[in-house]
């Protein structure tokens, strides 16, 4: 745990500034738990199985409510608190079929859930030098399960260390979003609301539509996997490494998403960034090359290169 603080300083120009400025204890939660058990099933056989569990909260200052306009509303911060909470199990069984040869095999299973909540939940109000009410990007969860299975198999032949593997990963990846649904009004003037006089009217109204389900949105994708690479001891003080990976996301891009936005006039000139039938990627493969030298060759000294190309998901 750490308590802290968050300082306001506004200059002595803006409006707000002796109603605002202060300092305001905000504090950060951390837990962590792990437990692993190991057994030996026999001379060929031993696996272990791992369980973890993490916790991050960073919560927001904490301020007093404000009245604004007249008494005309009472608005708390614009702050949010941020939560990380994962579960881990983790299983891995090792198979020794000879002294030269090894399968591993391991299965790994993720919940986590990632949210942000606002500190005060109802209508907001953002004027040029401050802003008060819900924090404009919460409430937000990011949820998401995953499922990965991995093998591995390493085979030693003379001067090779060969190593061949897969990876499956299933997933369902969540996006819930809430925010806005109590009113935002956007003002162009620091002035305090007057009915009598237009100028301090808002600028805008932003409303949204209020649903348990109309901000959920779902990404489920499958992830596949293949590497095979040889550690190649060519000199006693010189090896050679060279591999090659290939990874293919079956769903890389959600274009039920986009088809559903092209076919809604209010996304009208849309289809000028983007198209439809984006297809995939079906040629990520990831060559690479390394080397290692013992200098001296009694290992005191070892200079190392390598070079590869890289594919991931932005």
């Amino acid at each position: 745990s750490v308590n802290s603080a968050d300082i306001v300083g506004l200059p002595t120009s803006n409006p707000f500034a002796s109603q605002e400025n202060g300092t305001f204890p905000r504090s950060q939660r951390r837990r962590n738990f792990d437990v692993r058990l190991d057994h030996r099933i026999n001379d060929k056989h031993n696996m272990y199985v791992r369980y973890a569990y993490d916790f991050y909260g960073d919560y927001a200052p904490i301020k007093p409510v404000r009245s604004l306009d007249g008494g005309r509303l009472s608005l708390g911060s614009n702050d949010l608190n941020d939560f990380s909470r994962s579960y881990s199990t983790v299983a891995e069984e090792n198979w020794i079929l000879s002294g030269t040869k090894l399968n591993t095999i391991r299965a790994h299973v993720l919940i986590h859930r990632l949210y942000a909540t606002p500190t005060f939940t109802g209508q907001a109000v953002t004027r040029p030098s401050y802003a008060w009410g819900q924090q404009q990007q919460s409430p937000q969860r990011f949820p998401r399960n995953r499922v990965t299975l991995t093998d591995s198999f390493l085979v030693t032949a003379g001067k090779h260390d060969l190593n061949i593997g897969g990876e499956w990963t299933t997933g369902i990846y969540k996006f819930d979003a809430h925010h806005n649904e109590g009113g935002l009004w956007t003002f162009t003037t620091d002035a305090p609301f007057d009915p009598a006089n237009a100028a301090t009217y808002p600028f805008q109204f932003t409303l949204r539509k209020s649903s348990n389900t109309l901000g959920v949105f779902e990404h489920p994708a499958t992830q596949l996997g293949g590497y095979v690479s040889d550690t190649y001891r060519v000199a006693p003080r010189w090896t050679v490494n060279m591999g090659v990976r290939w990874d293919f996301d079956t769903n890389l891009r959600d274009n039920a998403v986009i088809d559903k936005m092209l076919d809604d006039p209010q996304f009208k000139g849309i289809e000028r960034f983007v198209h439809r039938n984006r297809g995939n990627q079906y040629d990520a493969f990831q060559p690479r090359v390394g080397a290692t030298w013992d200098v001296r060759g009694n290992g005191t000294l070892v200079a190392r290169g390598g070079y590869g190309v890289y594919v991931t998901r932005d």
